[in-house]
């Protein structure tokens, strides 16, 4: 799908620093990329297949920077020339480097002051923009990608008067279920894996091709939200990298995972944050505190 920007899309994100568009992942390619970011994230961590989002919030943070290197099919959706078009057209900018990307997962409030569980304590204790919380200097638009999560819906008091006996005996034999349920969903899911990522593969095909066939460009669909964390999976938030984002809206029960891809000046430069809990990654790539950020391992995606 190709998205036009016009006049009023620029003027909203000069004044609010920020633009929700709606359905900018189709349902295929939303399936793919959650798919492959597990698939990258299992080998990652090392983790059986399906168990990668049951490991530590922490854990998960820390492995999920720059996933795009992962696979070919990350790299495809992650630097696509597309969505760097569009923060190009609203920034008015180009041409555009990829900075990274980074996985955001909500932890529950419960850990919010767990140090091993939350791995966004810190940066959760007050609003911070992105340009102050990353070490590549030279940001220039952000887009924070829903990938999946819905809100949880508050049922009738009515359905929620059960004894504490029948609670306990209802919850210890739900469990036992869910343990034996999940043993064989993931037993069938390693078997038809193969299966379900050709069904996906050729959805996404299908879409690309219906894609070229349009010719008219679409209106793009504007949410006005101020939060650039979207609760619709395939909705995606471009953003300043002036914006305060607030963090703690990452602490919370509702589950929701996010995608961030971030664009760069193509003179953009590697250096020390301490605000950034990834600061030193870089280094594994051969990059030293001052270097320019080059075209090997961040290549300019739109010109």
């Amino acid at each position: 799908m190709k998205f036009a920007i016009e006049g009023v899309h620029r003027q909203f994100f000069r004044k609010h620093q920020a633009l929700e568009v709606e359905g900018m992942l189709t349902k295929a390619q939303l399936n793919e990329l959650n798919l492959q970011i597990e698939k990258g994230l299992e080998e990652r961590l090392n983790t059986k297949p399906k168990r990668a989002f049951q490991e530590l919030p922490t854990h998960i943070f820390s492995y999920g920077r720059d996933l795009f290197r992962s696979s070919d099919s990350l790299k495809k959706i992650i630097l696509n020339s597309q969505l760097a078009e569009i923060a190009s057209e609203l920034i008015e900018f180009r041409p555009l480097r990829f900075g990274f990307d980074q996985l955001y997962c909500t932890v529950a409030e419960f850990y919010k002051d767990r140090d091993d569980f939350n791995p966004f304590k810190e940066l959760a204790l007050k609003p911070k923009p992105l340009k102050e919380t990353t070490c590549i200097q030279g940001l220039l638009c952000g887009l924070m990608i829903c990938l999946s999560g819905e809100e949880k819906v508050v049922e009738e008091e009515k359905a929620l008067r059960v004894t504490q006996a029948e609670k306990t005996e209802e919850v210890a034999q739900t469990e036992k279920n869910e343990t034996v349920i999940q043993e064989e969903k993931i037993e069938k899911i390693v078997t038809e894996e193969v299966e379900v990522e050709e069904i996906i593969r050729e959805e996404v095909k299908a879409e690309e091709v219906k894609a070229e066939e349009v010719k008219a460009e679409e209106v793009i669909p504007v949410v006005e939200a101020y939060s650039i964390f979207a609760k619709k999976a395939g909705n995606a938030v471009f953003f300043t990298p002036e914006l305060p984002i607030d963090f703690s809206k990452l602490i919370t029960d509702d589950s929701h995972r996010y995608l961030l891809i971030t664009y760069t000046h193509s003179t953009a430069i590697y250096y020390m944050e301490e605000n950034d809990p990834q600061t030193h990654v870089p280094k594994s790539l051969g990059y030293v505190f001052g270097d320019r950020l080059n075209d090997k391992f961040n290549p300019i995606i739109y010109r």
